[in-house]
């Protein structure tokens, strides 16, 4: 990826087996390009690069008290008809939160809940897939 100019050092990139198994005659025959031709996941653009990351930040709140102990906070954004996508991120010393969500714009509109110790966030707010960061503050009942 690095070398075709998509990627940096650290990235890390997947393809579905399914995916791969289908392509292989493609790849063997020279092809450098491939793209999801059946049933192997998300849609996608065979043309575009990695959809950029759009990034929420802010302060955990659990039962009114900031949560300043490295608790994982989970987000899941989902949209119907699509598999849901889940991140993580522990919040730090101070309370803060930084959480990079990369989909692409096929989950535009998608919903997005935010979890932590077994408990859903009051906010729900809806994936944009441009305009990022975000902030938002997220409180835990």
């Amino acid at each position: 990826m690095i070398a075709l100019g998509f990627g940096q050092i650290g990235e890390v990139y997947a393809i579905a087996s399914n995916a791969l198994l289908e392509n292989t005659p493609r790849l063997l025959a020279g092809y450098l390009q491939i793209s999801a031709t059946g049933n192997s996941g998300l849609p996608q653009d065979s043309n575009a690069p990695p959809a950029l990351p759009v990034i929420y930040h802010g302060t955990v709140t659990i039962g009114g008290t900031l949560i300043t102990d490295q608790t994982r906070v989970y987000l899941k954004l989902e949209k119907p008809g699509l598999a849901d996508l889940w991140y993580s991120t522990p919040v730090d010393a101070n309370g803060n939160y930084v959480m990079a969500v990369q989909a692409t714009s096929v989950y535009g509109g998608g919903t997005i809940e935010f979890w932590a110790l077994a408990k859903q966030a009051n906010e729900t707010p809806t994936f944009l897939t441009a305009g990022s960061p975000y902030s938002l503050n997220i409180t835990f009942p």
